[in-house]
């Protein structure tokens, strides 16, 4: 009868999944997709599939060839969400195993079964803590079926490899999985056996500090892939919005609004953004200056020849309704697989210009899928002029993440682009991560390896400038997307797994950087998608959000918060409520309940169509730090500005507008100050090279501040709470129905 129920309150669960908007109609970018669609893409294509079930129509097959390709289906159908499908071929491959396949089969189904599971218990989701790990008595699945089917196959594979794993890497990641599943059951410890049981050390919460999803309670529950995410204040009325991208071609860029009461609004239609699909990133930015926030999409990651697909530039007309300009402003051009840009006045003249980075593909002997990037001047006019190879940016790399920063506080900004060239590409052959200097006029020399910032020399990902040691000198923060699952989780499974490649490096006031990843406490594996950078606690001190986790079903990790004490970093994962367990893509850090402390919304998901997850709006509680709101406004530039605050015992820095590869932070300044409750200055370094200073600002309250105007505005920006999820609330979206 319990079990039942709970069955029962699945169903209902189920049932108040909704759909906000339509499909989207767009007959450009939906050709895109059914190319894709009858392609070999193993994100997106049936090719594949359709090529394996031709195979297994042969005649005379061995068995243990059918097995295999069974084997083989039953991925491409997880792949594609066909979730019922994977399961009745793997189920057949496992039929057909010859006794020392058996194992290996059995893992894999374990896997079937687990991905199963976790869709119709956490994808459909219960509630907000179901993918919060370590799992808890709140997220024990209410249809155990697929995690006892899971355990026990994992069990068995354990059971038949002890003595001799043939593959130690895929033993340690089965292991891990057995105790999820454990997990999941609500049986963990006991269930699992001594020998392959967890050691959870380090994971208990504070309960002074533990961060809520708030997103079914706020109205922002959507289920998509990967993409970038952005916070702004998009219709002008002083509170920050949500822009969610993805990188389904059926899927639209989500404009979510916030009412200021705690909840937001879907404003996607509203917006004309529900034809705009298969973003797989966003940039916002004023770029014709108006007072107003833009958006740019960026299209095609990933996707190689199937990817050469326009951007879009959508201008705001300042109420939060948004027009395609992309042609009439010269940004079209020959589509590029594109996934990261930035923005920035490069050339001192007051307007944004725009650089973005495009994937070229080595292969293994050498040859390249030519995209180079891309480098646009901004004409002033509404439109822009390319200037990549004149201005030196051209850079054939795999471009992955950019950022921009003035590296040596000489005025101007500098460019830096990390290389995620595979791995089996001989090393004569492999790029390497690229910074670029400015020379003032919007040219650049190539400085990387000078400056010692090129490693890793492949698999770069996210990055992003900041100055995590708060002494006026952007650091640079490089993280890397290669890794094992053993490797990742290897604190849990009792041996030291070989050392990341994420790396932080140290401004050496201009001259140099210094990788000082070992020294601060970041050589654990961190296998980074998408990331970010805020202040958890308001103490002055930035602190990382990483979205962590592959493509791969088996990487069921959880994301890391490495909260920077003083210029040390601890892993604060569990403490704080954040281990969520799906792969985190988008990542911004902002106030947006006005109520003092900075909030995370991660956007989940993979980047293929069965790894489709919800968002979550972490809610910060709170602390009784100090801190200085700021809001800039120049009719020179903002994107760039340099702010230092003076206190009687330290100083404090920022620089505006300085987004991470994922996740676009807003231009307004949320600065901690820990328990200082004064202020002695604020420094303003201007981009148009002018020097304001703001004696005894008022802390805790919201600031605008002119160039050039001595006097400040305090502005009304009354604080609320992010309404909780309640009784009823829908924890799930599915898919929209789709042609």
């Amino acid at each position: 009868m319990k079990r039942l129920l709970l069955l029962f309150f699945l169903v209902l669960s189920l049932a108040s999944c909704r759909q906000t908007s339509p499909p989207p109609d767009n007959q450009e970018f939906r050709k895109v997709w059914q190319s894709l669609a009858e392609s070999d893409n193993w994100c997106f294509g049936e090719q594949r599939l359709d090529e394996t079930r031709d195979a297994l129509q042969k005649d005379g097959l061995p068995t243990s060839e059918q097995s295999q390709l069974w084997r083989r289906l039953a991925q491409q159908h997880l792949r594609l969400n066909h979730n019922e499908e994977a399961k009745t071929a793997i189920e057949k491959a496992v039929e057909l195993a010859e006794p020392a396949q058996l194992p290996e089969m059995r893992a894999e189904r374990g896997l079937v079964y687990l991905r199963l599971g976790e869709v119709r218990n956490c994808v459909l989701r219960g509630n907000q803590n179901s993918c919060i790990f370590p799992l808890d008595e709140k997220t024990v699945h209410l249809d155990q079926r697929p995690a006892r089917s899971a355990f026990d196959d994992l069990l068995f594979y354990l059971n038949a490899r002890k003595d001799n794993p043939t593959d130690l890497s895929f033993y340690r990641s089965r292991r891990w999985l057995l105790n999820i599943a454990a997990m999941q059951l609500g049986e963990y410890p006991e269930l699992v056996p001594e020998e392959y049981r967890l050691e959870l050390t380090g994971a208990e919460t504070n309960p002074n500090l533990v961060f809520e999803d708030v997103a079914a309670g706020v109205g922002i529950i959507e289920k998509n892939l990967a993409g970038g995410a952005a916070a702004e204040d998009m219709n002008g009325d002083g509170l920050i919005d949500i822009l969610s991208a993805s990188c389904d071609f059926r899927e639209p860029t989500r404009l979510y609004l916030n009412l200021g009461d705690g909840t937001f609004q879907d404003s996607t239609l509203e917006a004309g953004l529900q034809d705009q699909t298969g973003a797989f990133n966003v940039r916002t930015a004023d770029y014709d200056g108006d007072g107003d926030q833009d958006v740019l999409l960026l299209r095609g990651a990933f996707l190689r020849e199937l990817g050469t697909v326009r951007n879009s530039l959508l201008r705001n007309d300042g109420k939060g309704h948004f027009t395609d300009v992309t042609v009439e402003a010269g940004l079209a051009g020959v589509g590029h697989p594109t996934g990261t840009a930035c923005w920035g006045d490069f050339n001192g003249d007051g307007k944004l210009d725009l650089f973005i980075g495009n994937e070229t593909i080595t292969h293994e002997d050498g040859t390249q899928e030519r995209h180079p990037n891309e480098f646009y001047l901004n004409n002033g006019d509404g439109t822009f002029t390319e200037q990549a190879e004149k201005a030196g940016v051209e850079g054939l790399v795999y471009a992955k993440g950019v950022a921009t920063a003035d590296i040596d506080n000489d005025g101007d900004l500098d460019l830096f682009c990390t290389d995620f060239t595979y791995k089996n590409v001989p090393d004569k052959f492999r790029g390497r991560n690229l910074l670029f200097r400015n020379r003032g006029d919007a040219t650049f020399e190539e400085v990387g390896q000078e400056m010692g910032i090129d490693w890793p020399a492949y698999r770069g990902f996210a990055c992003w400038f900041f100055d995590y040691d708060n002494d006026g000198w952007q650091d640079l923060f490089v993280a890397c997307y290669e890794t094992e699952v053993d490797s990742e989780v290897s604190r849990f499974l009792g041996f030291n797994g070989p050392a990341g490649r994420t790396a932080l490096y140290r401004n050496n006031q201009g001259q140099s950087f210094t990788n000082v990843s070992y020294e601060v406490g970041l050589s654990a594996v961190m296998s980074t998608m998408g990331a970010s950078f805020g202040d958890l606690d308001h103490d002055g001190w930035l602190d990382m959000y990483l979205g962590t986790g592959s493509a791969f079903y088996d990487h069921l990790v959880p994301n890391l918060m490495l909260q920077n004490r003083g210029g040390q970093f601890d892993d604060v994962t569990f403490r704080h409520g954040l281990g969520h367990l799906q792969k985190g893509h988008g990542i911004v850090f902002c106030d947006f309940d006005n109520d003092g402390d900075q909030d995370i919304y991660a956007q989940m998901g993979g980047n293929f169509v069965g790894d489709a997850f919800s968002n979550s709006l972490f809610m910060n509680p709170g602390n009784d730090n100090h801190r200085l709101y700021l809001t800039l406004k120049s009719d020179f530039q903002v994107v760039g500005a340099r702010i230092e605050v003076v206190t009687q015992d330290r100083s404090f820095h920022r620089a505006v507008g300085m987004v991470s590869s994922f996740g676009h932070t807003p231009l307004r300044q949320e600065i901690g100050l820990g328990r200082i409750s004064s202020v002695d200055r604020l420094i303003i370094r201007w981009p148009s090279g002018v020097v304001q200073e703001v004696l005894k600002p008022p802390l805790d309250k919201q600031l605008r501040i002119t160039e050039g105007n001595e006097k400040y505005e305090e502005l009304d920006s009354p604080a609320f709470q992010l309404r909780r999820p309640q009784p009823g609330d829908p924890f799930c979206e599915p898919l929209a129905q789709k042609d």
